[in-house]
């Protein structure tokens, strides 16, 4: 038996994600839910919870100009609820196609990019569309739920800033 709670924040604070099993708490988390002022001029970012294969997949959405979306996946493995995976979505909502996606799955370590490198000078002919695949740093694999904050704030392109902190 689990429940699934997701709390406002006060005064625009983050919103509080709980999980409780048995009727008790085993996950809370301020950095998964994005909380009602963090989604830009496109408002509340929240999306929801649902449960998808075992997972608690979590989505969030905002941005003005330039657009994102944020999927979480939370799983449990050997008794530890772990982050199983996140995508992030970029793009520029006038362009039409320029934009990024990055999936990272967690449990096998892989990262695929893929998307048009925003074109702002207009340069003919339009740059190449990437299709990258590559690696985790083993210290990322499987993180638990108390990294998501880190995650949020760095690069998961595959370069060579992968998982290191963001510019």
């Amino acid at each position: 038996m689990a429940c699934i709670d997701v709390l406002r924040g006060r005064d625009g604070g983050p919103r509080r994600l709980r999980i409780f099993v048995a009727g008790r708490q085993v996950i809370s988390s301020d950095d998964i839910a994005k909380g009602p002022s963090d989604g830009g001029i496109m408002g509340d970012p929240f999306q929801g919870v649902i449960l998808s294969h075992g997972s608690v997949v979590v989505k969030n959405y905002g941005g003005s100009a330039w657009r994102w979306n944020e999927t979480w996946r939370l799983t449990i493995r050997q008794g530890q609820w772990i982050i199983a995976g996140w995508d992030e979505e970029y793009w520029h909502a006038g362009s039409g196609n320029d934009g990024l996606h990055v999936s990272v799955n967690a449990l096998t370590g892989t990262v695929r990019e893929d998307g048009t490198p925003f074109n702002d000078d207009a340069v003919e002919p339009p740059p190449p569309v990437i299709h990258k695949t590559c690696l985790l740093p083993r210290q990322w694999r499987t993180p638990s739920i108390m990294q998501a904050a880190a995650i949020g704030t760095s690069s998961w392109e595959c370069d060579a800033r992968l998982g290191t902190r963001a510019n």
